[in-house]
């Protein structure tokens, strides 16, 4: 077999370059067939990890503080219209001091004021959540939800928080108290920060040892005197119970009788002013005339004991 002359390769290659373009579908496309799967399956990694790396830069933009927040963002960050939803705001906007108008809960059921407090967002969020079930102001009604929100409105350090508290725990027996508590136990970790409130959590659980004592006493007391009734008289409005060694007892419930036969001592908060002749701690009689007692002074959560049903 005779191969070709250079003379007519050359001659060929000149005709080919001279050939219009109309013709150009003649000539086969080498590149193509010079791929191999190999390659293509390197570039379609290669564009995929470019794509990652595109949404990974996206979403660092939009995480910045300087972004443009979505409708949605506006929507997780409007305090009025935030429904249960776990935080989605940045720390730091998140933590940034503003002034809201908060309403002050009493206990006619209604915001009997607005006070200006600077707390963050987040913060104000937690205790408008809670007003709104306590008063069942657009959803349904439910003091175990209003006392959950609050707790974490209480936990950021709402100033109003404890007041609205107080209301709420009036209105509930033992049986929602409990199931409020442990909602709010295993809720707690996806809302707040713990990691900064060690000592107030320790506190916290101090507080609540303290409380069930002092049931406890009262209970037995109650229980072996002939006319069941308590050392001295319990109203629906909250008292402060006296400390042991106090001089005067004045305007404070006097339970030294218990001492002590009943309970060894009279438990002090841990934050109880030194000087002072109140333990901090409070005690009541709710709608259902069951005995709650609480910690005014709570910190990382409301601490509250509440009378167990009758069987």
């Amino acid at each position: 077999m005779r191969l070709p002359s250079a003379a007519s390769v050359g001659i060929l290659l000149s005709l080919v370059a001279a050939a219009p373009a109309a013709h150009a579908w003649f000539i086969p496309d080498v590149s193509r067939t010079q791929v191999t799967s190999r390659q293509v399956s390197r570039t379609a990694e290669y564009l995929r990890s470019l794509d990652r790396r595109e949404l990974l830069e996206n979403s660092r933009r939009l995480r910045s503080s300087d972004a443009e927040p979505s409708a949605a963002s506006q929507t997780l960050r409007d305090p009025v219209r935030r429904a249960l939803r776990p935080a989605q705001t940045s720390p730091e906007a998140a933590n940034k001091q503003r002034t809201f108008q908060s309403p002050v809960l009493s206990s006619s059921t209604e915001p009997s004021r607005i006070s200006k407090m600077p707390v963050s967002l987040e913060t104000e969020a937690f205790y408008r959540n809670g007003i709104k079930y306590y008063l069942g102001t657009g959803i349904q009604k439910d003091y175990g939800f209003a006392f959950m929100w609050l707790n974490f409105a209480l936990a950021d350090g709402h100033p109003l928080a404890r007041e609205a508290l107080i209301e709420v725990v009036r209105r509930m027996n033992a049986r929602q108290l409990a199931d409020a508590k442990e909602r709010t136990k295993l809720l707690s970790s996806r809302f707040l920060h713990f990691e900064d409130k060690r000592e107030m959590v320790i506190r916290d659980r101090a507080r609540e040892n303290d409380l069930r004592k002092l049931m406890a006493a009262l209970q037995r007391y109650r229980n072996s005197s002939n006319q069941m009734q308590y050392p001295v008289p319990i109203r629906e409005e909250g008292r402060e119970i006296c400390l042991l060694t106090a001089a005067t007892c004045r305007d404070l419930l006097d339970f030294r009788a218990m001492v002590p036969d009943f309970i060894l001592t009279i438990p002090i908060d841990p934050l109880a002013r030194a000087g002072g002749n109140s333990t901090q701690y409070v005690v009541l009689l709710n709608d259902e005339k069951k005995l709650v007692l609480y910690a005014p002074l709570s910190e990382a959560s409301f601490v509250v004991v509440h009378e167990e049903e009758d069987d």
